[in-house]
């Protein structure tokens, strides 16, 4: 019996059958409504433009020809190559820049138009009419046509092409350059910065980059830290949303003129945004460095959830938040929704940024602040009670909930995430699932009591000093100090009442306090002698801080360089209480005891 060769191609279906075919995506269709009959796609539907000769996949398509492949808008190549198909199309006729024709002879689907010595500074349109199976041609009267597409034979793209702002633990971020041109291009001189007011933050020259030059068609990739070898730009992208831009050489007066620039908002683990198709439009991509970007398909955003919020911050968070939670196994796109706290009468309150996602299964969070940052909210949050209404570009209710008065660094949210169901949490889990059972012993236990922020015989014989004033032992795996210093601790069981310090140099701590006092390790950064913030967190995921508040030298002028430490007066207090100076006295410094 005769053997079957199947074929399938452009078409959504299991991932298991995508090797039958090319163009195959393993995603929700996103129809408009299938239970009223609507089987239209939604406009975020991986389906959309993504079938044979770029119509959508599905029955909802026109009829007639469809065209595919052309140029840019602007190219300088003077030849084309262009495919004719369509929705049961065997045949077809074409034209140059007239609908009217005159036409071409019958050619078969499987044939491209070739085009050639097309004209320098002159604009083309191809329009072509089908004939289906039946033998029905397609009328004259309505062609279907191509996009145009214009000749400038020294026009060149050099772009920011694709863009990873959001990596695991300390891998660094990935910026992609494309050119293509008539001939090779030189960046030396040329600028990368994530800073408009620093423009030449990354210029590129032999030393910065293993080759300044750039093929027609051609691919640079450069990584994102704070690396400064070749092809690391010395800077990393924020993955809560920034802007990346790429300038050209110097003028005379110093200033750069812009090449090409993306601004983005909050982005997700194992995507990375890119520029796709015709149009070159910033979507989410799977990664693709060094070829061709591959859109990656989105889930429906009607079946997000505002799922926890934080009203009253002090402490555990230095700023409120707002939570929205993604049920749908694909990540969505929040880029143009609406975020408000008045639905009824300003729903468009704020703008969400574009090129900003949330996981599938997952969260994205929100700041509510002046909306100047792609994170932040151009509102606040009252305490008392309010609403919060999410809502589509349109202007249409995605959802909303009514709270009444919060508590000072409890949130409130839904259990299990997404359900209808509400309760408190003391202790907020923004960007991790509302069920998680967080360490209440380290959040209650774990307090900073000392500080030797100034030594006097310099910066390394600095320490902070902490202590379990529980009673309970406490797993200090993974608390971390974020800011003022930056240090985690390794796995360490605390007992209760038990002191441990970090410092800024165990050989000079030891030479001066002795080796009595329990030493967890040797933090980077340093305190600053004049004051700053100290916040130290729980260990992540979670990102409530166990402690958070300023010092300054000038509470006690004798910590200030002249000896003697910052003691705290009572470590059972409050934390909110760290900030002030009556909570603290001068002392002579006894790191590891009472």
């Amino acid at each position: 019996e005769a053997a079957t060769d199947l074929s399938v191609d452009h078409s959504l279906i299991s991932f298991a059958w995508h090797s039958f075919g090319v163009g195959n995506i393993d995603a929700d269709p996103l129809l408009v409504d299938v239970a009223g009959g609507d089987f239209g796609l939604k406009p975020d539907s991986g389906a959309v433009g993504t079938g044979s000769w770029g119509l959508d996949m599905g029955a909802s398509v026109p009829a007639g020809a469809a065209i595919s492949g052309e140029p840019y808008a602007i190219t300088y190549r003077r030849s084309a190559t262009l495919s004719v198909g369509g929705p049961g199309i065997t045949h077809y006729k074409y034209s140059v820049n007239n609908p009217a024709g005159p036409w071409s002879t019958e050619i078969s689907v499987d044939v491209p138009i070739t085009l050639t010595g097309l004209v320098n500074g002159r604009s083309y349109t191809v329009y072509a009419i089908g004939k289906n199976s039946a033998g029905v041609w397609q009328s004259e009267d309505g062609p279907s046509a191509s996009r145009t597409w214009t000749i400038n034979t020294s026009h060149y793209d050099l772009l920011i092409n694709e863009v990873l702002a959001h990596t695991h633990g300390a891998d660094p971020d990935i910026i992609e350059l494309y050119y293509d041109g008539p001939g090779s291009i030189n960046l030396t001189g040329m600028s990368l910065s994530d800073d408009p007011a620093e423009p030449a933050k990354f210029e590129f020259n032999s030393g910065s980059v293993y080759s300044t030059t750039m093929s027609p068609g051609g691919y640079m990739i450069l990584y994102g830290d704070l690396t400064t070898t070749r092809n690391h730009l010395g800077f990393a992208l924020l993955a809560d949303g920034e802007a990346l831009y790429l300038y050209d050489r110097p003028n005379p007066d110093g200033s750069r003129d812009l090449i090409d620039s993306v601004r983005f908002g909050p982005q997700i683990n194992d995507y990375s945004i890119g520029r796709v198709g015709w149009d070159r439009e910033w979507k989410l991509n799977r990664m693709t460095f060094g070829s061709a970007n591959v859109a990656q398909p989105l889930g429906d955003p009607y079946t997000l959830k505002i799922n926890e919020w934080l009203a009253d911050s002090q402490v555990l968070f230095e700023d409120d938040f707002i939570e929205l939670y993604n049920p749908h196994p694909l990540p969505v796109s929040l880029g143009g929704l609406y975020l408000t706290d008045n639905p009824v009468t300003q729903a468009e309150k704020h703008q969400i940024f574009a090129l900003s996602f949330i996981p599938g299964e997952g969260y994205t969070v929100l700041r509510p602040n002046d909306g100047n940052d792609p994170s932040e909210l151009g509102f606040k949050l009252s305490a008392t009670g309010e609403m919060i209404g999410l809502f589509d570009a349109g202007l249409n209710m995605i959802d909303q909930v009514l709270y009444g008065p919060q508590t000072t660094d409890v949130s409130q949210g839904r259990v299990p995430d997404g359900s209808l169901a509400f309760e408190f949490f003391e202790l907020p889990t923004p960007g991790v699932t509302n069920s998680f059972v967080g360490d209440f012993d380290v959040l209650d236990g774990l307090r900073i009591t000392e500080l030797m922020y100034n030594a006097p015989e310099g910066s390394n014989y600095d320490y902070i000093e902490l202590q379990n004033i529980s009673g309970t032992t406490i797993q200090l795996g993974g608390v971390r100090f974020v800011d003022g210093i930056t240090f985690e601790f390794p796995s360490k069981a605390l007992s209760p009442g038990q002191y441990v310090v970090v410092v800024s140099n165990v050989t000079a701590f030891q030479s001066r306090y002795g080796y009595t006092a329990d030493v967890a390790g040797v933090y980077t950064g340093g305190l600053d002698g004049g004051g700053e913030k100290i916040v130290l967190s729980l260990a992540w995921p979670l990102e409530a801080a166990i402690m958070r508040f300023k010092y300054s030298d000038t509470w006690y002028p004798s910590t200030d360089g002249l000896g003697q430490s910052l003691t705290i007066n009572d470590a059972t207090a409050h934390p909110s209480m760290w900030g002030d100076a009556e909570s603290w006295h001068a002392a002579a410094p006894s790191p590891g005891l009472p």
